[in-house]
């Protein structure tokens, strides 16, 4: 027995050294070493793109020319100079994209408005009505709005909070799209009773005759477009509708001749979407309602007062009519009865401060009515309670008539026969205020 439990226990310490050498024998032989691994350094998109360098820029300048007109034009023109005037930039030809006329693309664009490169239909597409768009990429700076007026205030931003220049005339700009919140625009926050306001005036574009009708009277806009009414000097008196582009200040279309006698006045009501023409002489009490569109007549319509001039106002719903024989104007609804939340009982209309001018047309915003006169050329502005406010002398010279007046945005436009009663001529009109 002693000799059976003293070969169990050999047996026993065999298995262990066989289980540590077996344990070792899986060990590796070989010292251990480090892993290597490598890694690519990340890459960063650029945030900032160089303008300019040194008062040295290698940007063209790039615009649709078929897509700007007067005013706009002009304040396209003047950004570009104010941009030479300190930075050094080559000159590239004015794009005519509008007449299929092609640009060679450069490397490093400046694009301003409509063009036909990628970075300027992007940004077209991105940017609602009545706001402007800038993006910034590695070689193109585009700035776009669909309005003349909103781009002209984009230009201004675009000025004012990117081009600043470093103590060594570097600008970086970054890179990025910016949309703009709405742009709202009016006449009326320059208005006030101090005496001295005065005016600055842009020649726009002619109103050519047509045919024997070569004399403008009532005309308006929608906002976008333009609506003038072209007579004829004998009797009875037909009217061509002309509608022109307040962006391009091109012509669109015109009317058969439409039985409107006089056509004194025009006006635009987006509500009912119709074109409103006031008859004046001989049928001074009537109205013919058109299609903005077709300029198609749509009805007619009578009412208790012989006017001389009309429009409507859209936020307060009701229209002002001036009264034939003087200067006295009331306030209708938008069935042509009197409103009596303007007129008191007991009245029918407002009385004017006779000027002995010759009455024309009339524009309102939600603020004032403004009456343009002939002789003086000058607006009189009353507020909505037929109060009297100013007289407002314009810088459009006696020579020529003004026939109507529109606003659009912060601008007065006022079309005026031509000395040689042969058309008419339109006129952008900027309100001075007196100094403070």
């Amino acid at each position: 027995m002693k000799k059976m439990k003293k070969m169990k226990k050999m047996i026993s310490v065999l298995l262990v050294l066989l289980m540590l050498a077996s344990f070792c024998s899986c060990e590796d032989p070989t010292p251990d070493t480090p892993a290597v691994t490598t890694t690519e350094a990340p890459v960063t998109a650029p945030t900032e793109v160089d303008l300019a360098l040194g008062e040295k820029c290698e940007y063209a300048f790039v615009y649709s020319r078929d897509d700007l007109g007067g005013d706009l034009e002009n304040e396209v023109l003047a950004f570009r100079t104010e941009l030479r005037k300190s930075l050094s930039m080559p000159e590239l030809a004015i794009n005519k994209f509008g007449n299929g006329d092609k640009v060679a693309e450069v490397d490093k664009e400046i694009l301003i408005g409509k063009t036909n490169r990628k970075v300027s239909i992007d940004l077209m597409a991105s940017v609602p009505e009545n706001c402007f768009g800038i993006e910034i990429t590695e070689n193109k700076v585009a700035i776009y709005a669909g309005k003349a007026r909103v781009l002209i205030s984009a230009l201004d931003y675009f000025f004012e909070n990117y081009i600043k220049p470093d103590s060594n005339g570097n600008i970086k700009l970054p890179i990025g799209r910016y949309i703009s919140e709405e742009q709202k625009y009016s006449v009326s926050p320059l208005i006030s009773e101090k005496e001295g306001f005065s005016t600055a005036h842009t020649f726009l574009f002619d109103i050519p005759a047509i045919g024997n009708n070569k004399i403008m009277q009532g005309g308006c806009s929608d906002g976008s477009y333009m609506y003038f009414c072209m007579i004829n000097s004998g009797s009875p008196q037909y009217a061509y509708v002309c509608k022109y582009d307040i962006a391009t200040n091109k012509f669109v279309k015109k009317s058969e001749l439409i039985p409107t006698d006089h056509s004194n006045d025009m006006t635009y009501n987006p509500k009912t979407n119709e074109l409103i023409v006031l008859h004046n002489s001989p049928r001074n009490a009537m109205l013919t309602m058109l299609d903005p569109e077709t300029l198609e007549i749509k009805r007619t319509q009578m009412v208790s007062f012989n006017m001389f001039c009309i429009d409507y106002q859209p936020e307060r719903d009701v229209y002002v009519i001036g009264i034939s024989g003087g200067q006295n104007f009331t306030v209708l609804d938008a069935n042509f009865k009197i409103n009596r939340d303007y007129i008191p009982l007991g009245s029918t209309r407002f009385e004017a401060n006779s000027t002995g001018y010759t009455t024309q047309g009339v524009v309102c915003d939600k603020d004032y009515i403004y009456f343009v006169q002939y002789k003086q050329n000058v607006i009189m502005v009353y507020d909505w309670t037929g109060k009297y406010i100013n007289k407002i002398q314009l810088s459009i010279p006696t020579s020529i008539e003004p026939e109507n007046i529109s606003i659009v945005d912060d601008r007065f436009y006022i079309a005026c026969n031509n000395s040689s009663w042969t058309g008419g001529a339109l006129y952008s009109v900027e309100l001075i205020p007196p100094e403070k």
